[in-house]
């Protein structure tokens, strides 16, 4: 498949209602496509984002809003889709709090960091909706994130402001409308809580997701760093992935209380991976 130029992704977005394309002219300064932790089948689960301090999985922070941009910039975006019909309004502007005595309320593995860190979130203050030449929905959204239970990871006062991409779209729609064509390289992927509207399209995302990207990983510029799986998508008893494209992939940490439970992390062989990296 012919690589097509970033610019024709910023070119076929068209904005569905009136706005500043403020997110949009973040990523229109980059000469090529931004790497990404994908996160199919996410539903509203913004867990990537209150990970990123001290625990993303690639050692690298994802792309903070603000932070320096040049034309030969190959920043870390945050990718999420998901499918569901019930997720097509997805982010709804407002704020998400969660603290000790609400994760004991819900006792879910997906509140729990964010009760350990005191996790706060201003989540769509900023919203950008576009249609990609006419078919896959596209926003653009900023999520404004504090904590102040981590020490010397703590945020900053103001808190960090990322920028996210969202399409409500499938995941196979995604990969060969946008990321094979423009060659936007997946570093990190969560297969978390798969199956739901994945299974009704016939496929099924902790086996046939990574099958599609090993296969296709020259054209994507590389392969995955890391995969984030949930029980679902394991091998539990050798602790490794289901999936047999993928299967080679080294355990490096977990479990983690997210998705169902044990979840683990996987790195391609080789991989350097340090688990506290240096801000910016």
């Amino acid at each position: 498949m012919l690589m097509r130029p970033w610019g024709d992704f910023i070119g076929g977005l068209a904005p569905l209602q009136p706005s500043k394309p403020a997110l949009l002219r973040h990523l229109s300064r980059l000469q090529r496509a931004p790497h990404i932790y994908w996160y199919p089948g996410c539903g509203s689960d913004l867990s990537p984002l209150v990970l990123d301090v001290p625990n993303n999985p690639t050692g690298e922070r994802l792309y903070r809003l603000g932070g320096t941009l040049t034309s030969d910039s190959i920043p870390l975006v945050l990718w999420m889709n998901d499918h569901s019909k019930y997720q097509d309004l997805f982010p709804r502007p407002g704020e998400i709090k969660v603290e000790f005595n609400e994760y004991r309320l819900y006792q879910t593995d997906r509140w729990r960091y964010w009760a350990d860190y005191r996790a706060r979130l201003e989540v769509g203050k900023h919203q950008e909706n576009y249609l990609f030449e006419g078919e896959i929905p596209i926003k653009l959204f900023s999520v404004t994130l504090h904590n102040t239970n981590q020490g010397k990871h703590s945020r900053p006062t103001q808190g960090d402001r990322y920028l996210v991409i969202y399409s409500n779209c499938a995941s196979h729609e995604l990969f060969r409308r946008v990321l094979l064509p423009f060659a936007i390289r997946p570093r990190c992927v969560a297969l978390i809580r798969q199956g739901g509207f994945s299974s009704q399209l016939h496929y099924e995302q902790y086996i046939d997701l990574p099958a599609w990207l090993v296969e296709r990983e020259n054209e994507l510029t590389g392969p995955v760093d890391m995969y984030i799986i949930d029980a679902y998508g394991q091998d539990l008893r050798f602790k490794r992935p289901l999936a047999k494209a993928i299967e080679h992939y080294d355990y490096r940490g977990g479990p983690v209380p997210w998705g169902w439970r044990p979840c683990r992390a996987f790195g391609r062989p080789g991989l350097t991976y340090r688990r506290e990296h240096k801000l910016g």
